[in-house]
């Protein structure tokens, strides 16, 4: 007789013959030696699959079981963070990363690194924000190998464990990564997007009929946690700098991740990425719904979940486990489709930003790329090293990971609205920055928490702006035709600004044409 671990073994492999079919698919398609088109798909994103690749990103391990798991852990007090982050999505993806197509499409950039040490004329700045995407990427992939390996021994019920979860995950993600690049990142990204997202729709209206309806819900909720949804919520905790911490980090760190704006990038043109990032909104609101139901509905089915990360995956493994093997195959397809887009960044990092700069400027395009595929290697090794090490509640890695990108928020504003804005202040932000999240949260500064264990994350916010500004004040401004040269750049090709047409291929580098 089958049993339902083998069954959900064998959901899982099929799975992964589809993503190494696509894999494969996409190694043909992709122009060999042509890292442009390894790394940003050509500059061809077109709207459907930019606004589902998006939406996979954030579809990770901690939307999925970290998010599941807030709402389990706190009860109320994270709904307004989640569903703010719909309305920034649009409004950051809109604004900024308009900005930042007209930049990479004018100067060829491909990096979010390489843009920022372009404007600020500093090398220094973009190795330091190459380190700081490297430093914090890696434990946003070890938090999907976390919450992977999780869900592979709770739909296995142990007969995979953690370990042999985490290591299949690794092997898998590594392959398609490699041999597809980021064609086949954006490819799995719409396959797995949309299978979790239809499976955590499936599961909230399961939970709602169960309890008789949104009102009936809720009350049931209520009656059994009588603070669930109070401002403090579950833990007592208070809601104001609570959402401080959980806004900057979730919302404003992830937005402001490199990933991220690589869709904004390699996004065909200003109408496509207009049209992607309303559609991203759309769906990433939708996709918030179900997490908040799914952990307000596990919590009442099974309070006593002492890992609050697994709560998702326990649930479904004891009460429903064959829908739960269902659910968590799309889970793990979402977690390995944020994997193989940080490591894409990581790898174009890497690539740009170190080897090509400073170990090798003459290296043809095969060996970018071949050097791409080893980072994406190594990369992922790390990842599952540090995962085997059990470094704590995802949550808290995740937090971490974002908090280290804070930081891009103010040298954005200084590219953008500043005119004061140095590189000294630039530098010295980074820095800081580093020296706050680890200082902070590991005790090293002596500084109070403030809330939880997330205060690093206001510490970081705060020190990074004040030292960008107060550096500047003090230290040379760029040259005044730079700055003009890249307002005039917004003035001709930006909607509400002069005639809002589209770059002039005159004024785009050879070899830049759509």
């Amino acid at each position: 007789m089958v049993t339902q671990p083998q069954i959900a073994i064998a959901v899982v492999l099929m799975y992964v013959v589809v993503l190494l079919g696509l894999g494969y698919r996409s190694y043909e398609e992709t122009e060999r030696g042509n890292i442009e088109d390894y790394f940003l798909l050509g500059r061809k994103l077109t709207p459907i699959f930019g606004i589902l690749t998006i939406f996979a990103t954030f579809q990770s391990g901690y939307f999925m079981f970290g998010n599941v798991g807030f709402f389990y852990q706190f009860g109320f007090p994270w709904v307004l963070g989640s569903l703010a982050s719909s309305p920034l999505v649009v409004a950051f993806l809109w604004y900024f990363g308009s900005r930042f197509w007209v930049l990479s499409k004018k100067f060829g950039h491909i990096t979010i690194p390489r843009m920022f040490g372009h404007y600020y004329q500093s090398d220094t700045i973009r190795a330091l924000l190459a380190l700081l995407t490297v430093i914090f990427l890696i434990p946003y992939i070890v938090v999907q190998l976390l919450a992977g390996g999780l869900a592979l021994e709770g739909i296995t019920n142990g007969l995979v464990s953690f370990e042999m979860g985490a290591a299949f995950m690794t092997v898998v993600i590594i392959v398609y990564t490699v041999i597809g690049g980021f064609r086949a990142v954006t490819w799995t990204d719409s396959i797995q997007g949309v299978f979790f997202f239809l499976m955590a729709w499936i599961l909230m209206v399961y939970f709602l009929i169960d309890h008789g309806g949104v009102s009936a819900f809720f009350g049931d909720y209520v009656s059994q946690f009588s603070k669930g949804m109070s401002y403090t919520g579950l833990l007592g905790v208070d809601l104001i700098t609570l959402h401080v911490a959980l806004f900057l980090a979730f919302v404003v760190g992830f937005i402001f991740q490199p990933e991220f704006y690589r869709r904004a990038i390699a996004s065909k043109d200003l109408s496509t990425l207009r049209t992607i990032s309303i559609g991203a909104g759309a769906i990433v609101l939708l996709a918030y719904i179900p997490t908040m139901f799914l952990g307000f509905g596990i919590k009442m089915a099974m309070p006593g979940i002492e890992n609050a990360d697994s709560a998702l995956p326990v649930f479904l493994g004891e009460q429903y486990p064959y829908l739960g093997t269902v659910v968590i195959a799309a889970a793990i397809a979402a977690m390995m489709s944020t994997a193989d887009s940080l490591l894409c960044t990581i790898s174009a990092t890497v690539v740009d930003d170190f080897y090509r700069p400073y170990v090798n400027p003459d290296a043809d395009g095969d060996s970018l790329e071949r050097i791409g595929w080893a980072v994406i290697a190594v990369s992922m090794i790390v990842a599952f090293a540090v995962s085997l090490t059990e470094p704590g509640f995802i949550a808290e890695i995740t937090a971490i990971a974002f908090t280290g990108f804070l930081v891009l928020f103010w040298l954005t504003i200084g590219m953008f609205y500043w005119d004061g804005a140095t590189a000294a202040g630039g530098i010295a932000s980074l820095v800081a920055g580093l020296v706050t999240i680890f200082g902070v949260k590991y005790g090293g500064l002596g500084l109070p928490q403030l809330v939880s264990s997330f205060g690093f994350v206001i510490y970081t916010f705060i020190v990074t702006g004040v030292v960008f500004f107060a550096v500047s004040l003090v230290t040379t401004p760029l040259p005044k035709e730079h700055i003009a040269e890249y307002q005039s750049l917004f003035d001709r090709h930006l909607p509400g600004d002069a005639d809002g047409r589209e770059p002039n291929p005159a004024e785009v580098p050879a070899g830049m044409d759509d």
